[in-house]
C-alpha cells in the first residue's frame, strides 16, 4: 500500500510540475546604433501573462513576450521577466552591462564575465 501511495504522489508531482511555468529569456544586441536590446521569452509551461521590468531602460515595463528596450547611459541594469499561467508563476533576472569602452563579440554580445555588453555610440 505504501508503494502505491508513493507512486501516486510522485505521479501527481510530475503532472503539476509539467504544467507550471518556468521563466526564461534571451537577449540580443540590436546593432542599429541606438543602444537597443531585443528581449525574447523562452519560458516553458505555456505562460499566459508576461511582465517585464527594465530598470533604467525605455520602456521601463512591458507585457509583450518579446519587447525591445533602449538604454541611454552606460551602466549595469537588471532585466526581470515574470511569467504566469493558471498553475503558478515564475521569474528570472539577468544583468545587462552597457559600456562605452569595450568592444563586444557581436556574435554573442557577451563580455568575458557572461554579462551582456552594448557599446554606446560616441
Amino acid at each position: 500500500m505504501r508503494k502505491i501511495i508513493l507512486f501516486f504522489l510522485l505521479f501527481c508531482a510530475l503532472i503539476v510540475s509539467a504544467q507550471t511555468t518556468l521563466s526564461r529569456f534571451n537577449v540580443v544586441v540590436v546593432v542599429s546604433g541606438n543602444n537597443t536590446l531585443a528581449f525574447s521569452d523562452s519560458s516553458t509551461g505555456s505562460p499566459t501573462t508576461f511582465s517585464w521590468e527594465f530598470v533604467g531602460g525605455n520602456p521601463a515595463t512591458s507585457t509583450s513576450p518579446n519587447p525591445v528596450v533602449t538604454y541611454a547611459t552606460p551602466g549595469s541594469y537588471t532585466a526581470k521577466l515574470t511569467v504566469s499561467n493558471s498553475f503558478g508563476s515564475s521569474f528570472s533576472t539577468r544583468t545587462v552591462k552597457i559600456t562605452t569602452g569595450n568592444i563586444i563579440d557581436l556574435s554573442t554580445g557577451r563580455n568575458g564575465d557572461g554579462t551582456l555588453c552594448l557599446r554606446l555610440a560616441q
